[in-house]
């Protein structure tokens, strides 16, 4: 069985995370280059459908 090895992180861009949230009336997504910088984040609510009906 072949075996590819992979470059070491720190040649590269460095690590990327994308992180989920949910709950029950929002949804967040945000991705994270090596857990210092955020490269993007965003929020779908629910919050004002839910206002007109208490």
């Amino acid at each position: 069985m072949e075996v590819k090895q992979e470059a070491p992180a720190a040649k590269g861009p460095g690590a990327l995370v994308l992180g989920i949230e949910t709950s029950c009336d929002e949804t967040a997504a945000a991705v994270v280059r090596d857990g210092k910088e955020i490269l993007s984040n965003v929020i779908s609510s629910q919050v004002d459908l839910h206002r007109i009906y208490g």
